[in-house]
């Protein structure tokens, strides 16, 4: 009874503690999200120097351990340019989980562009799409549902990986769990900080599965500027909630849009039928002009060459 009663006084620390591990983990991965984009873009651009530069990127941020990133960043930097100094550890902790976690997520993001296969951009191509369009169009929407299970799952990763913050000595689960133990001197407290733990990696795996609906992404992006702005960084909850809410109305209109090419592949809905019988007329109407001016255009040539 004696160990119940010591939890339930320990749990307001500990929620408290468990906001600034929420606030970190999805500020992070929102804001890496956004830099991905431009990662995985650049990492397979025809550029030769835009393609080197971010796979330096993603190679470094990849090739090293994050506790390594996050010791330079809040203790190494400073002395090399004083002008770095980050005095607020969430800060500090915010800055190296986002550059880390885009490396990877960018590679996601590429690994799903290119799944696709490479006859729909040649074919879009041929329809007079450009390549920015084919992408846009296209092969975006299709790889966006193939980069989401991956993605969530980076999330989780991330979620567990904030305990390497209290390196820094900032307040987050795992910190005030170990300040607990050792002025309580009692091993107990890490029980409901695991159960924690479990409580929010299962809700995120959760919420992964219905990241497809706009309610949820929204409900995600409201969450992580409100954090922002809660603990004081307006500026950097306004960018957040701008970004995600560009993401969110793209997701959303290429969903609307593969809603509608289903339907309009539909062959047994009258309605579709006349639509695809009216646009193959017009098609092999179209066919038909280029096939007489072509033929037109032989004869006069033929003519012309007996003459």
């Amino acid at each position: 009874m004696n160990a119940i009663q010591q939890i339930i006084g320990w749990m307001p620390a500990l929620l408290q503690a468990t906001g600034v591990t929420l606030a970190l983990s999805v500020t992070s991965v929102l804001t890496a999200l956004v830099l991905a984009v431009f990662l995985a873009l650049g990492k397979i651009s025809k550029n030769t120097v835009l393609r080197s530069v971010c796979g330096a990127y993603i190679f470094f941020f990849r090739g090293t351990p994050l506790l390594m990133q996050l010791f330079f960043l809040y203790y190494t930097l400073p002395q090399l340019v004083p002008a770095f100094n980050i005095q607020s550890r969430f800060l500090a902790a915010w800055i190296a989980f986002s550059l880390n976690v885009a490396a990877y997520l960018a590679e996601i993001i590429r690994a799903a562009i290119q799944s696709i296969d490479k006859g729909q951009l040649e074919a879009s191509t041929a329809l007079g799409l450009t390549h920015s369009q084919a992408m846009r169009l296209v092969i975006i929407p299709q790889a966006y549902r193939r980069m989401i299970p991956p993605i969530c799952n980076e999330f989780v990763m991330v979620l567990k990986d904030t305990s390497l913050v209290s390196i820094i000595a900032l307040t987050d689960l795992t910190y005030q769990t170990k300040i607990i133990a050792s002025n309580k001197a009692s091993a107990l407290v890490y029980i409901p900080a695991m159960i924690i733990y479990l409580i929010i990696t299962g809700v995120f795996t959760v919420i992964g599965g219905w990241f497809m609906t706009g309610f949820v992404a929204c409900l995600a992006a409201f969450l992580a500027a409100s954090a922002m702005m809660w603990l004081g960084y307006w500026g950097v909850g306004l960018m957040i909630a701008a970004a995600v809410g560009i993401l969110i109305k793209s997701a959303i209109l290429h969903r609307n849009r593969s809603v509608q090419q289903e339907k309009v592949l539909n062959l047994e809905d009258p309605e579709t039928m006349q639509y695809v019988g009216e646009h193959a007329a017009a098609d092999l109407e179209q066919m038909m002009d280029i096939y007489r001016n072509t033929v037109d255009a032989l004869l006069k040539e033929d003519r012309g060459a007996l003459k």
